[in-house]
C-alpha cells in the first residue's frame, strides 16, 4: 500500500515539473552580409504554421551596420503581415520571393532603428527589394535574400551536467531505499 502511495507522489511530481515547461520556442538568427548583420534571437508562443503579430513572444536581436549597432527588444515595435513568416519546431522561416504585396516582418525601436524583412513587393527603407533591410541612425543596409529562407534555427537543447545526473540517481536511490525498508519492516511485522 505504501509502495502505491509513494509511486503516486512521484507520478505527481513528475506531471508538476513537465507540465512547468514553457511552450515557447527560441530561435537563434544569425544573418550576417559584409558590415550588416542581425544576431539575436526571436521567441515565438509555440504555434508552428504561418505566424502572425500575436505569436512574437519576444525577440532580443542586435542590428548592425556601418552606422554602428543597435538592440531591439521592445514587442511594441513589432508588426507582422501576411503570409510570408512561418515557423516549425525547428526553424523559422521569411519567403523573400513571396507575391503577397502586403507582406513583411518589420521591428522598430521608435529611435531610428528597424529591422524589416521584406519581399520584392513591399518597401520596408524605400527600396523595392527581397531583403533584411536594417536602418541605424538613418543610415540604411541590407542583406539580400531569395526564396524560403531559414532566419532562425531552435538552439540544441543543453544536456544535463554531472552532477545532475547523479542528484537524480541519488534521488531515485533513496525512493527505492525507503520503498524496501518499508517492505522488510512491514514484513518483519507480521512474522
Amino acid at each position: 500500500m505504501r509502495i502505491k502511495s509513494i509511486a503516486a507522489a512521484c507520478a505527481a511530481l513528475a506531471a508538476l515539473f513537465s507540465t512547468s515547461a514553457s511552450a515557447t520556442i527560441v530561435y537563434n538568427v544569425d544573418l550576417i552580409s559584409g558590415t550588416t548583420s542581425v544576431v539575436g534571437q526571436i521567441t515565438s508562443d509555440g504555434n508552428t504554421g504561418t505566424l502572425g503579430q500575436g505569436d512574437i513572444a519576444g525577440i532580443d536581436l542586435v542590428i548592425s551596420n556601418s552606422a554602428g549597432s543597435k538592440t531591439l527588444t521592445a514587442l511594441n515595435g513589432v508588426s507582422v503581415q501576411g503570409v510570408d513568416l512561418t515557423a516549425t519546431s525547428t526553424g523559422l522561416f521569411y519567403n523573400f520571393s513571396s507575391s503577397d504585396n502586403a507582406s513583411f516582418f518589420f521591428i522598430n525601436n521608435f529611435s531610428g532603428s528597424l529591422l524589416c524583412f521584406n519581399n520584392s513587393a513591399f518597401l520596408c527603407n524605400g527600396g523595392s527589394h527581397s531583403a533584411v533591410d536594417v536602418s541605424i541612425a538613418s543610415t540604411s543596409s541590407f542583406i539580400l535574400e531569395s526564396g524560403n529562407v531559414e532566419i532562425g534555427v531552435v538552439g540544441v537543447a543543453a544536456v544535463p551536467e554531472p552532477s545532475t545526473w547523479a542528484m537524480m540517481l541519488l534521488g531515485f536511490a533513496g525512493v527505492g531505499f525507503m520503498a524496501y525498508r518499508r517492505k522488510s519492516k512491514s514484513a518483519l511485522m507480521v512474522a
